[in-house]
């Protein structure tokens, strides 16, 4: 099983690029409450647009992106 683990943040183009080059099985997104709404809004209907099929996924959601301990010990 292919998995990609995708650090959302700032600009969505290159990961939804990788994602369809990549063509995983599964993803888990690893992001800040604030880049969550971009893997809903704009990265999952490029997805579904694509492949026509929603693609295993997990989202893993840091309160603190700035604190590196934060992120580490979810």
């Amino acid at each position: 099983m292919k998995t990609m683990l995708v650090n959302v943040g700032g600009s969505p183009e290159p990961i939804i690029k990788s994602i369809l080059e990549q063509s995983p099985e599964s993803i888990i997104f690893f992001c800040s409450p604030a880049s969550r709404k971009i893997v809903n809004d704009e990265i999952n209907p490029a997805i579904f647009n694509k492949f026509k099929k929603f693609i295993n996924q997990e989202i893993i959601v840091c309160n603190d992106e700035q604190d590196i301990g934060d992120c580490t010990f979810i």
